[in-house]
């Protein structure tokens, strides 16, 4: 079934066991992605045309310069791979930008928490690129610095640790610590 429609407007909860293929608009790629995690549990398999250096955060490693907020955030509901570029002649009028083709596919949840305090979270530890993790989640209410400093030495962690040296597993571990100090 082919829906030509605005997908940031379209209802996604009635939709059960369906896959996204799309050439999705580059300036609101995110807030797409971000839609599409609301309603993982709904999508199987998301196969995207994005802008590739969005190709390259979705689907990043820790400790790269591309890992973004993206990369974990997509890692909690999707094995993301990257596909192939797609060149701007392949497009009329031709984009100043290269293309990519990513395919998602849904993961088994094996988390029992709320996914959107969660990503919530993940955006947080990444506010601020260059800053350290603690500079990042030190205005959390529930967080002061000896709780922090006991946080990293449980998962033998610098003090100065940056978002991007933590992978998903780790954030989530954070994220949990965390919340278990409330």
């Amino acid at each position: 079934e082919i829906i030509n429609d605005d997908f940031l407007k379209v209802d996604l909860s009635n939709f059960k066991d369906f896959n996204i293929i799309s050439n999705i608009p580059y300036n609101i790629s995110t807030d797409i992605i971000f839609k599409i995690f609301n309603y993982f549990e709904n999508f199987e398999n998301v196969i995207l045309l994005v802008q590739k250096e969005f190709a390259q955060r979705i689907c990043a490693k820790p400790n790269t310069s591309e890992y973004s907020k993206l990369s974990p955030s997509t890692q909690l509901f999707y094995e993301a791979k990257y596909c192939f570029d797609v060149l701007p002649s392949a497009f009329w009028p031709k984009p100043k930008v290269m293309s990519s083709v990513i395919h998602l596919k849904r993961t088994k949840i094996k988390y029992d928490f709320n996914y959107n305090d969660l990503l919530a979270f993940i955006k947080q530890c990444f506010s601020m690129r260059r800053k350290t993790l603690w500079n990042n989640i030190k205005s959390l209410n529930q967080l002061n610095r000896e709780k922090f400093e006991n946080i990293c030495n449980k998962y033998q962690l610098n003090l100065l640790v940056r978002p991007e040296e933590l992978d998903l597993e780790l954030i989530i571990n954070i994220f949990e610590e965390i919340n278990k100090q409330k």
